[in-house]
């Protein structure tokens, strides 16, 4: 019976929270191009770049995801990071950062 609680809950968080994960870092990463755009601050005509390359449950409730974005001249990062899916949001838990600029 645990079993199919965890595996249900797991496909939950594969249907439900993935794509809010994926939702909060975009909208992050959106409202920081927004504001470095608003400066003038080495904004281009090729941002905002916001990739996810894996995303993906590890665990009910936590996702683990690769991506990289830029959203400006000296504004991006490329990380995997754990996060905590909780309902209507999310929250960062670790990231280890590949690249950063």
């Amino acid at each position: 019976m645990a079993v199919v609680v965890v595996l249900v809950l797991y496909l939950i968080t594969w249907t439900l929270g993935v794509p809010r994960v994926l939702t909060d870092f975009t909208s992050a990463e959106v409202a920081e191009y927004k504001r470095d755009k608003a400066e003038d601050n080495r904004v281009w005509e090729v941002h905002p770049v916001i990739r996810f390359l894996v995303a993906f449950p590890v665990a009910p409730a936590l996702v683990l995801t690769y991506h990289e974005y830029q959203v400006a001249g000296l504004d991006g990062a490329g990380s995997w990071e754990l996060s905590l899916w909780y309902g209507a949001s999310s929250r960062s838990l670790w990231r280890y950062s590949l690249w950063v600029s």
